[in-house]
């Protein structure tokens, strides 16, 4: 880091910090928020975000109306899409991560992550979640 940049890290360090329940469960890039520029007001909509986000999943979870899971998944994307605007990226559903790890979701994880920015995605015709998106060319 330059001279610049830890001046600028200094000011947004304590604002990288995802808290649930009292206790960190991760951390923002501050890498990242130093090349996006990112300042205090974008960073704590970022981790805003993501406690929406866990919020949603910790709602899915306990959900056993599976006809609802549609509507969450929606969510879930809308949430992503939040997230690249607040990281001030371009929308691209091909680059979004969390699709695949919500709550009684069945795709396959690591087959979705290889495919990560290439418009493709694996979904299993069994996930309660994303099984009503298959079709023979992603269906597993």
């Amino acid at each position: 880091m330059n001279e610049e940049q830890e001046k600028q890290y200094e000011i947004i360090k304590d604002h990288l910090k995802i808290i649930r329940h009292g206790e960190i469960i991760a951390y923002l890039s501050p890498n990242w928020a130093l090349k996006q520029n990112l300042n205090i007001e974008d960073l704590d909509k970022i981790v805003l975000l993501h406690n929406k986000l866990y919020d949603l999943f910790d709602e899915i979870e306990l959900c056993e109306e599976k006809h609802l899971f549609s509507i969450y998944a929606k969510k879930v994307q809308e949430i992503e899409f939040e997230l690249q605007d607040a990281w001030k990226f371009e929308r691209d559903a091909t680059k979004h991560i969390w699709w695949y790890q919500i709550p009684h979701c069945e795709c396959n994880t690591i087959d979705n992550q290889e495919l990560w920015g290439i418009d493709q995605i694996i979904v299993n015709k069994n996930c309660p979640i994303h099984g009503n998106l298959c079709n023979d060319s992603t269906a597993i």
